[in-house]
C-alpha cells in the first residue's frame, strides 16, 4: 500500500473557523481510504501553531522533524519543518516523545 502527500489546503481568512478545512480533510480521508493509500502525509512549520492544532485534532501526528530544511538557522527562526502523517488504518508507532520536541523548539 502506498502512501499519498497532501500539498497545499488552503482556506481563506473569512473562511476559517467555519469547518471548511475539516470538509477537506475528511473528504481527503475518504479518498485514501477509497484508494487504499495507508497514511496521507503533510508537511507544516513548527511556527504555524495553528496548523499543528488544526492537523493533530484531525488524527495527524508527528511523524518527522526537519531541523535545517530551509535554512542552516531554522531552530533560531522558529521554523522548523513538521511532516506530520494520518494513518488510514489507524495504527500509530510514532511516539509521543516528538511532541514534547516539537513545544521545545517552539
Amino acid at each position: 500500500m502506498a502512501k499519498t502527500h497532501l500539498r497545499l489546503i488552503l482556506i481563506l481568512d473569512k473562511c476559517r473557523g467555519k469547518d471548511y478545512g475539516t470538509l477537506l480533510i475528511n473528504q481527503a480521508k475518504e479518498i485514501a481510504e477509497k484508494e487504499e493509500f495507508r497514511e496521507m502525509i503533510l508537511e507544516t512549520q513548527s511556527c504555524n501553531s495553528k496548523a499543528v492544532e488544526f492537523y493533530t485534532m484531525d488524527g495527524f501526528k508527528i511523524n518527522g522533524i526537519d531541523f535545517s530544511s530551509y535554512t542552516n538557522n531554522d531552530v533560531e527562526k522558529k521554523e522548523v519543518r513538521l511532516e506530520m502523517v494520518y494513518r488510514v488504518d489507524g495504527d500509530f508507532y510514532v511516539r509521543e516523545e516528538a511532541n514534547v520536541r516539537l513545544i521545545e523548539v517552539q
